[in-house]
């Protein structure tokens, strides 16, 4: 686990926050906080980066919904790399409702372990830097 706090910048002002790299499963994934957006997503390769990414927005009033978002993030960044998601494409316009997921217990049990592990460890940082960036904004 590393601590994170480098921000990338657009603008004089932080468009993504790193959280800290942290276990997922049999790998280390970067956390980041995007404080102007709602939303998460993940990039299992990203280009030119070390390791994959768990991008969580941090543009909500209340912590319960970055940790909602967080923990869905987790989860389904869990089953991907179980195999388990699938996604629907004749047909089917953009979106996440295209997303499928077929498991048994046994990979439901397993990607919920890794997931949470992965959020044990990045929930404190990430809620200092969601307060950080709010009182930032507030000022």
């Amino acid at each position: 686990m590393s601590r994170g706090g480098k921000a990338l910048q657009r603008s004089g002002k932080p468009a993504a926050i790193h959280v800290g790299t942290y276990e997922l499963g049999y790998e280390n994934v970067d956390l980041w906080l995007m404080p102007k957006e709602r939303g998460g997503e993940f990039t299992l390769v990203p280009d030119g980066q070390p390791r994959a990414q768990i991008k969580v927005g941090g543009d909500y009033q209340r912590w319960q919904q970055v940790v909602n978002c967080l923990m869905h993030e987790a989860i389904e960044f869990a089953f991907c790399r179980r195999h388990v998601r699938f996604e629907q494409t004749e047909g089917l316009i953009g979106g996440h409702d295209r997303y499928r997921f077929f498991m048994d217990h046994n990979d439901f049990s397993e990607a919920i372990a890794c997931a949470s592990e992965f959020v044990t460890h990045a929930i404190y940082p990430m809620n200092k830097a969601w307060k950080k960036h709010r009182a930032q904004r507030a000022a």
